[in-house]
């Protein structure tokens, strides 16, 4: 054998050596990446979990605090009609006997009572004359008409509304307008001309 061809063996065993090395690297890179792709899906997961574990808590912490707001919200209601009660007595209070202790006691309770409601979150609805209907917060339970107040308005309240902790508790009752009595009635004529007016079919008509 010369030395020529100890030279090409050598270099054919170099060529394969240096063939399995990059056959070895592509494959360890390949599973590399392999791996990379799993990790990064790990850590979507786990990312996906804490943040549904902090959904979790965040809906508990709620819950447990509306709990504790309106958990007691029978208890308020009751209360609350007993306070109409008292407003209502107190309003039919002759103003010859209101310097009496015992009527000067009970419009005291009325107003601890309304401050402990205050304090524990009821908040009364505040409605006046010419305000816009809301059916968020008004229920109405008649209509009058008024020469003043536009059509569908607020005339006046029947009963005083309240929200607990920023909700509706009950609806504030009132009285709606009808508008001026002769703008209905001008509107009645009218249609009652228009019904006059109307033909009527000839006798005998099929």
């Amino acid at each position: 054998m010369t030395s020529d061809d100890d030279k090409t063996i050598r270099s054919s065993e170099v060529d394969v050596t240096i063939a399995t090395y990059e056959a070895r690297i592509a494959e360890l890179s390949a599973q590399l990446e392999k791996e990379r792709a799993a990790a990064d899906d790990y850590m979507k997961r786990w990312q996906y979990g804490q943040a549904e574990l902090a959904n979790v808590r965040r809906r508990l912490t709620q819950e447990r605090d509306d709990a504790a707001k309106f958990g007691n919200v029978a208890l308020i209601r009751e209360l609350v009609d007993i306070l109409d009660h008292l407003y209502r007595a107190e309003a039919t209070i002759p103003s010859s006997l209101r310097q009496l202790s015992w009527i000067t006691g009970i419009v005291l309770v009325r107003g601890i009572l309304e401050h402990a409601l205050q304090q524990s979150g009821l908040e009364a609805i505040v409605v006046k004359a010419g305000d816009t209907f809301d059916p968020q917060i008004h229920q109405s339970i008649n209509e009058l008409f008024h020469q003043e107040i536009t059509v569908g308005c607020v005339v006046e309240e029947a009963q005083r509304g309240y929200r607990f902790h920023g909700r509706l508790l009950r609806p504030s009752l009132v009285t709606l307008s009808r508008g001026k009595a002769e703008e209905e009635s001008a509107v009645h004529s009218q249609m009652e001309r228009d019904l006059g007016e109307q033909p009527t079919d000839p006798e005998g008509a099929p």
